[in-house]
């Protein structure tokens, strides 16, 4: 990929054979399906440049499918966090989730399905959660923490207790 690209575009490369990719640094956007199905991809090297990583950017290729089947490890290894902390996948069992510090905005359908989570502590540093980011965690009562949250997109809670407007400022 050439260093003069700064955003790739919605399935952009959806079901090619590559097998690696490392994402140039001025790149700061991935976009919906960008790698999707490409089923070969096992390697994936994505710059701190990169800032907006949209839903389903990676899935279904090897690199992601390898990490979420690893066992559950109980700490902050559950958390896939690539980019400018941005938080693409979660692989543990908790139902309380700790949300590792550092990480700026929560991705797209994270946390989807995960019934077992009842509550998710949430550091100052993220700003953002994306839609779907809970969608069909019908145990989740609740999030704390929030001090540095400014955006939580329309459908982030869908399926669960809460509504994106008990977090939102004036959105």
């Amino acid at each position: 990929i050439s260093e003069t690209i700064k955003s790739i575009g919605r399935l952009a490369f959806a079901e090619s054979g590559l097998k690696s990719i490392t994402i140039p640094e001025s790149v700061t956007r991935i976009e919906y399906g960008a790698f999707m199905s490409c089923k070969e991809l096992g390697t994936v090297t994505i710059p701190d440049t990169v800032t907006h990583i949209g839903t389903k950017a990676f899935e279904g290729t090897k690199w992601l499918n390898e990490w979420k089947d690893k066992e559950p490890a109980g700490n902050d290894d559950d958390f896939l966090i690539v980019g400018d902390g941005v938080l693409l996948a979660y692989r543990g069992n908790s139902a309380h989730v700790q949300i590792p510090e550092g990480v700026k905005q929560i991705g797209s359908e994270v946390f989807k399905g995960h019934d077992e989570i009842l509550d998710a502590d949430l550091p100052a540093s993220v700003v953002k959660i994306n839609a779907e980011a809970f969608r069909n965690c019908g145990a989740l009562t609740g999030l704390t923490g929030c001090e540095g949250l400014e955006t939580v997109i329309r459908g982030a809670f869908y399926g669960t207790q809460l509504s994106e407007t008990n977090f939102t400022k004036g959105q």
